[in-house]
């Protein structure tokens, strides 16, 4: 969610994405047990969701910038 909300500066944009990234997790959970050698847990689905909330948090301090100053850093090298 860090990456994508660093490319996608728009706020609607990147809760749209946030959005996307839970409802994916949800879904490759339900995925999961119907194939019956991986375990269904809710508890990952929440910590999907908590990683996509730090993502979002994340974005919205100075470190929003990070992956322009790696391709300026990158560029100069």
């Amino acid at each position: 969610m860090f990456w994508f909300a660093q490319i996608h500066r728009p706020q609607s944009t990147r809760l749209a994405i946030g959005v996307a990234f839970c409802l994916l997790g949800v879904i490759l959970e339900y995925l999961q047990a119907l194939g019956g050698y991986r375990t269904f847990d809710y508890l990952d689905m929440a910590r999907n969701a908590l990683g996509v909330g730090i993502g979002l948090a994340l974005a919205q301090t100075r470190m929003q910038n990070a992956l322009a100053a790696f391709e300026r850093w990158l560029v100069r090298s």
